[in-house]
């Protein structure tokens, strides 16, 4: 039983440093689409 916690533990800090690295990528993506655009507008 300890053994599966401890597992569950690392498997859910995985997920979750997956999750953080998904959605800063997602951000970064739309922040770089929307100076784009905005710059692509001002030309």
């Amino acid at each position: 039983m300890q053994d599966k916690s401890a597992r569950f533990k690392i498997f859910t800090r995985l997920s979750a440093d997956l999750i953080l690295k998904h959605l800063t990528i997602k951000i970064v993506a739309i922040k770089n689409n929307l100076n784009f655009e905005s710059a692509t507008y001002l030309q």
